[in-house]
Formats: C-alpha cells, structure tokens, sequence
C-alpha cells in the first residue's frame, strides 16, 4: 500500500499540490523539491517520517513568524526558541531520512538546496518548510469539512 494513501493516491500527487496551492491562495516556489520529497517518501515506504515533517513544518513556520515578529530575545521567547532549533534539526534529520541512501542527481540536489550549512541555505529550508506546512493546514482543514 503506497504510503500517502491518507493523504492521496499516488496518481494525484501533482493535483493534491494544486488543491494545496489553491488552499493556500499562491504558487509555491518549492513545488517540484516537494514532489520529489512525497515521491521519494512513497517510494521508501517512510510513511511516519513524512508525517512528523509535515507536524514540523508547521510548527517551526509558525514558530518563526512569531520570532521574527517579537524578537528571539525578547521575554518569554526562551523555550519557543529551544523548541524552534529542536525541531528545525529535527527537520533536516528526518529530510535526510527521506532522501534516497543511494544518491540520484534530483535528490544530490535537494541535500545541496536543503542541508546546506549556510545562511541561504537555511533561508532555502525555512521557505520549503513553510510551504509544506500548507499541506498540513489543507490536511487539517479538509478533515476538519469532512471531505
């Protein structure tokens, strides 16, 4: 059984994004990276990694807008920013788990864009970050509707 059947049959993997794009009001600029990343997820079977990124996603977009509106210094941030770098490692780990062990050129691509240690390269994480918590606020939604 693939393993997005939860969420879509693999045969709608490009339309499910269109639902979540149209969900989300935009385009989103890290479309094909998160087609790889659902592909290469149903093709290892790593149905539990790729939810935990999907909760993540969510909570280090969120977590993010809120330090960067407040400040992480600010009073009360302590905890929020321990839980922020916790789970943005926690993000990258499980992005390396769901990357293929033997190396193609589409996911060699996706570690250079996603992994790199780099001021861009963690602003190329946090942007496809917020765009896959989209899917998961689609996910919530649609359960939430019933459909």
């Amino acid at each position: 059984m693939p393993v997005h059947s939860n969420l879509y049959p693999p045969e709608r993997r490009e339309t499910f994004l269109d639902d979540v794009e149209q969900f989300a009001g935009r385009k989103f600029r890290c479309r094909r990276k998160i087609e790889y990343i659902l592909l290469y997820a149903e093709q290892s079977g790593a149905a539990v990694p790729l939810d935990d990124l999907l909760f993540i996603a969510k909570f280090v977009s969120n977590a993010h807008s809120v330090l960067k509106r407040v400040g992480a210094g600010s009073d009360g941030t302590e905890n929020l920013v321990q839980e922020y770098s916790k789970n943005l490692k926690r993000s990258a780990d499980i992005l390396r788990t769901l990357l293929p062990a033997e190396p193609d050129p589409v996911s060699e691509k996706l570690r250079t864009e996603l992994l790199e240690q780099s001021e861009s390269g963690l602003d190329r994480l946090l942007n496809f970050l917020y765009e896959v918590s989209w899917i998961k606020n689609y996910l919530l939604d649609t359960k939430r509707q019933g459909t």
